[in-house]
């Protein structure tokens, strides 16, 4: 921050990761930093991580809630655009399942890679000398 402020190094873009978890009043001295910011990208899922906030008091002033999620949630015309990734590549289609309908009203969806994938065998777990096989995968 201090060659920022020294004005030797006037960055254009700022990125937050995980800014789900970054409340409006930690965000606000990053965005101030720099008046030559071009693009400021937040990346998240608010629906995953939220803020930890440990003062009732500040939640109960609304302060338990990211700029990401303001935005996301309450998109305006004109305002910043929001996109949801919605192909995911990690999770078998039972596993996705669950968040999808939870919490992105079904628009999860599987890329390629998992809808061409083979069944993994079945999950195996020894206990002492016996096997014990499951039907979980």
């Amino acid at each position: 921050s201090n060659q920022i402020q020294s004005k030797r190094f006037m960055p254009t873009h700022l990125v937050v990761d995980e800014a789900g978890m970054v409340t409006q009043a930690e965000l606000v001295y990053p965005l101030t930093l720099s008046p030559s910011w071009q693009h400021v990208v937040l990346v998240g899922d608010h629906r995953q991580l939220q803020p930890v906030i440990v003062s009732r008091e500040v939640a109960a002033a609304g302060f338990d809630c990211s700029l990401f999620e303001r935005l996301a949630e309450q998109p305006s015309p004109g305002g910043p655009p929001v996109t949801m990734l919605q192909e995911q590549y990690r999770m078998g289609p039972d596993i996705r399942k669950f968040p999808s309908d939870c919490f992105y009203r079904g628009r999860l969806v599987d890329g390629e890679n998992i809808v061409n994938r083979s069944e993994p065998p079945p999950l195996q777990a020894r206990v002492g000398e016996r096997v014990i096989r499951t039907g979980l995968l």
